[in-house]
Formats: structure tokens, C-alpha cells, sequence
């Protein structure tokens, strides 16, 4: 049994909501404590693994577990606030081994190595200064990844990367929606596909700028967020994709010096990010192209809403991300589309092969030669779609987070 203790106080768990009661003005940020106690309750059978419990002062040895703490944005006293504010005597716990301090939750955007290895510098300066001393006896659940994360020594911290969580919380998606199911694969024929940009990052810009490319952009919906630059610029030795566009001769050529101009695309002002706000994209267009969050990060594998979204709307796709994605997918039991078209891309260690491989199936099947089936028809799409809301509404994903949970916490 693994046991996970935490302050409940009046406002909630101990967690950014006693800095929320100080400062009614200040908004919360991201997931808080409350929403992860409140998933991991509700998971398959865990209360044969994990029980929660109120933080008490005398905790035997053989009752020792961990102290649940929350943490954000570490230029934020919001986000800091569990840590810093943390008793001397839940310290002295930890420093005496009755407790691990378990923090879940860290959410920042790292541009550079340098951020990454001052973010960490800064969360242990913290741990120093609320007087935590014993080796082993911090771990962090990490909701963001690059490889720098987990290479930070430090020997009273432990990283771990902890993928899915904010995927798994939207499966709770169906108890919230309105109306009826979506039926799976169903489509007005308005759009050959969409592809909504929520973030721009380079996988994405790139991909845009090659559905562009091959003019096939009339053909689809492609969005873009609001409120960002209005053009793309590729060019310059920093950008990590740069020499892999250069093996591409023709590309290369076009895209030299060119801007993406939002006017060709949708400026979604926020109301593709919705899950019911997409739901007419969804019913207009054929397929979607997914673009994951991350898209370089080793071996690494990020799947989020973006993706599940498709399950519940049971839409086919085709998926640019990190590598092994729908591999992993598969794994948990959902079911992708080799039977109808091939998806080599999947397995590619190579970035920029990758993202050709998916452009170049995006082209065959939203704009078929003259003679060529369009595999768009298939009624296989149908029956995949309808395992694939299946499997999402049945949350078996939620498993996989429990194992998670027991590999970085129970071990």
C-alpha cells in the first residue's frame, strides 16, 4: 500500500488555493493538487495501490509514505507556494525518513538548455532554503520532458517523466459534454482535413508551410492562434530543422525567405482549443493531422488532449510527433490505420524524414492522383473510429497512469 498524506484544510488540499484565499485576484494556473487527488480516486482498483490521508505529526516508520506537494511555475509564488510554505515539522519527516516529498506537477516551457538547468537550480535552492537535507528523498513527477530534465544531479532529487496526465483528466471529457456522442467518422465533406494549430512550434510551422507548398491548404481547415506573429521565418543556422530542409532540394528552394501569411489560414481565437468549441471542424472534415506538442525529444513520448481528442470524435489521423507514438497508442489498445494506408513515419528516428513521410501521405490521401482509390471512402475508417471512442470513453488509458504512478512512486 502506498500512502500519500497532504494538509486538507477549509479552502482545499494545501495547494495553490491557500495563496488563492490571501489574494482572491490572483487566477490559478494549470492543474492543481485537488484535480490530481480527485483522478487518482477515481481510478480502476486504486485503492488496492495508493490511499490518501490527512497529514498527521506522528507517523511510524511502518506507516511511512509520501508527502504530496504541488508545483508550477517557478517564477511564480503561486507556483512555489506548497514548497516554501511547507511546516518544519513535515521537514523533519522528511529528513528523518517517515516521508518522501512527492511533487507532481511541475508545468514550465523550456526554450534552452540554460532555462531548464536554472529552473532545477532554482526548485533545489528552495529545497535548501525550507532546511531539506536527506539524500533520496525528493521525487519529482515531471509534466513537461527534454532529456536535459533528467540528466540535473542533484542527490536528494529524483526526475521522472510522467506523460499522459493531462490526456487522462480529459477523458473525464464525456461526463461534461452536452448533447449526443459524436458518431464516429462522420463528415459533411466541407474539408479534406483540418489541422488545428493550437501553439506554434516548428514541427507545426513546418508542416503548414508544406501543405502550402503543395497548394493543398483550399483543401482543408488550418488554423492558427490568435494573438501570435503573423508570419514564419525559416531561415538561420539555429533552427533545428534547418539542415533537414536542405536535403530537401525543392522545398528548400520554395521555402527560402518565404512567410506563412495567417490570411490563408483560420485564426481560431481560442475556440479550437475547445472541445465542444471544434466539434463543427470535427463534422466538416475527413481527417485530421494531428501535431503533437513535442515532436524532438529522444525517445521520449508526449501524447495529449491533441490526440485524444480524435479518439473521442472517432476521426481518422495521421500523427507527427515524437517517434513510436502510435506504436504506443496500440499498446493501449487503441487501434491506428496501417490497414488502409501505410504509416512507416511512425518509426523514423530522423525529424525531418519524419515529417516529410506524414506530409507526403497527407497529400496522397487529401488529394488523390486521378485513378488512385480514395482511401478516405474506406469503410475500415468507420469501424477503427468506432473502437477508438470505444476505448477513450472506456478510460482504459487510465490504467497506464496507475502503472506509471507505481513505477515512480512504488518503486
Amino acid at each position: 500500500m502506498i500512502r500519500i498524506y497532504s494538509h486538507r484544510t477549509k479552502h482545499g488540499w494545501k495547494s495553490g488555493h491557500e495563496l488563492a484565499a490571501i489574494a482572491p485576484c490572483v487566477s490559478q494556473k494549470g492543474w492543481i493538487t485537488d484535480n490530481w487527488i480527485e483522478f487518482m480516486q477515481k481510478l480502476p482498483d486504486s485503492d488496492k495501490y495508493f490511499v490518501f490521508e490527512n497529514w498527521r505529526e506522528h507517523i511510524p516508520i511502518s506507516e511511512a509514505g509520501f508527502y504530496l506537494c504541488h508545483h508550477g511555475w517557478s517564477t511564480s509564488i503561486l507556483g512555489r507556494w506548497d514548497l516554501l510554505t511547507m511546516e518544519p515539522r513535515v521537514r523533519d519527516q522528511i529528513n528523518g525518513g517517515e516521508l518522501t516529498l512527492l511533487v507532481v506537477f511541475v508545468m514550465e516551457a523550456f526554450d534552452t538548455e540554460m532555462s531548464i538547468s536554472q529552473w532545477q537550480d532554482r526548485f533545489c535552492s528552495d529545497l535548501t532554503a525550507v532546511g531539506i537535507t536527506r539524500n533520496a528523498s525528493v521525487r519529482v513527477l515531471l509534466g513537461t520532458y527534454t532529456p536535459y530534465l533528467l540528466q540535473h544531479r542533484d542527490e536528494r532529487v529524483s526526475w521522472h517523466y510522467y506523460p499522459f496526465f493531462e490526456a487522462a483528466l480529459l477523458a473525464d471529457i464525456k461526463t461534461n459534454w452536452q448533447g449526443e456522442l459524436p458518431v464516429p467518422n462522420v463528415s459533411d465533406g466541407t474539408y479534406r482535413f483540418h489541422h488545428m494549430i493550437k501553439a506554434t512550434r516548428p514541427h507545426r510551422h513546418l508542416m503548414a508551410m508544406m501543405l502550402e507548398w503543395r497548394d493543398l491548404t483550399p483543401l482543408g481547415y488550418c488554423s492558427w492562434p490568435a494573438s501570435k506573429k503573423t508570419y514564419v521565418d525559416f531561415e538561420g543556422e539555429d533552427n533545428p530543422y534547418w539542415n533537414g530542409i536542405r536535403y530537401y532540394a525543392k522545398l528548400h528552394q520554395w521555402m527560402t525567405g518565404r512567410r506563412i501569411l495567417t490570411h490563408k489560414y483560420h485564426d481560431s481565437d481560442h475556440t479550437d482549443n475547445l472541445w465542444q468549441g471544434c466539434a463543427s471542424i470535427y463534422r466538416q472534415s475527413r481527417l485530421e493531422i494531428i501535431g503533437e506538442t513535442h515532436h524532438i525529444i529522444g525517445d521520449g513520448i508526449f501524447i495529449t488532449e491533441k490526440t485524444f481528442r480524435a479518439m473521442f470524435f472517432g476521426k481518422p489521423f495521421v500523427l507527427y510527433g515524437c517517434r513510436d507514438s502510435l506504436k504506443f497508442l496500440q499498446k493501449m489498445g487503441y487501434e491506428t490505420f496501417s490497414s488502409v494506408w501505410p504509416e512507416t513515419y511512425d518509426a523514423l528516428a530522423c525529424p525531418m524524414e519524419n515529417l516529410h513521410t506524414v506530409f507526403d501521405l497527407c497529400s496522397s490521401l487529401v488529394k488523390p492522383k486521378p485513378g488512385n482509390a480514395d482511401l478516405l471512402d474506406d469503410p475500415l475508417l468507420t469501424e477503427i473510429g468506432r473502437h477508438n471512442q470505444k476505448t477513450f470513453l472506456d478510460r482504459k488509458h487510465s490504467k497506464n497512469i496507475a502503472e506509471l504512478l507505481l513505477t515512480y512512486v512504488g518503486s
